[in-house]
């Protein structure tokens, strides 16, 4: 049976990658106000209350119009793609202090096409009375929205505590189908390799060619 994917899904700049540094307990992520820092989908594998779960962070989903690199937000969007298709569950990311934008309304539509579960999370909420800030992305339509603060860590505890339980019921629900054990893996078992070199030498393009797939964005920008 494979490990349960949770992808995080959001617009650019809504904190996906404070939340994945987060859920990691450690900066596997870079972070930055500048919009558009992540581009490449990025997997590790974490564990909630001894529940094995596999986080996939990547880029802000941006609308054509948006688009300041046609070509490279083609090329972001795609490996977008390929994350929600090996999703079994997806974190919607929101900015409360933001408010509702019509992007995140756009990309909720968008992913509810993949019949996969969504939890939407409501970032950036530092105040205890979360109440008001939740009201204005009732519009979604979801009975879940969990106010957090992935920078100060706050509701962090209740989202670990929401993906346990959505694992194992994922977990028992694929053993009572008659499917195989979860297969360990541990990082002390992986060599890990560093491909290391000037900016566009073809350390991407190499990626690419070892794994057999178009998992690393290749681009003169």
């Amino acid at each position: 049976m494979a490990i349960f994917q949770v992808a995080l899904v959001g617009r650019p700049n809504v904190g996906k990658s404070t939340l994945f540094n987060r859920l990691c307990q450690k900066k596997m992520a870079l972070t930055d106000d500048m919009p558009g820092l992540t581009r490449d989908r990025r997997e590790q594998q974490i564990e909630c209350y001894d529940t094995p779960i596999n986080l996939i962070d990547m880029a802000g989903f941006e609308e054509a119009a948006e688009q300041k690199s046609k070509i490279l937000q083609r090329q972001m969007n795609a490996q977008i793609e390929q994350a929600l298709k090996q999703a079994d569950l997806i974190l919607l990311i929101l900015d409360g202090r933001a408010g509702l934008m019509p992007a995140d309304e756009f990309l909720h539509k968008k992913i509810l096409t993949y019949n996969v579960p969504i939890l939407p999370l409501v970032n950036k909420v530092e105040r205890p009375d979360s109440a008001g800030v939740l009201a204005d992305f009732m519009r979604l339509g979801n009975a879940d929205l969990f106010p957090i603060s992935a920078e100060h860590g706050l509701g962090i505890d209740a989202l670990r505590d929401r993906l346990s339980q959505l694992a194992q019921e994922a977990y028992a629900m694929a053993i009572q189908a008659d499917a195989a054990p979860l297969s360990e893996q541990s990082d002390q078992h992986t060599i890990k390799l560093v491909m290391m070199g000037r900016p566009n030498v073809g350390k991407s393009t190499i990626i690419n060619r070892l794994l057999g797939e178009e998992r690393v964005i290749v681009h003169d920008e």
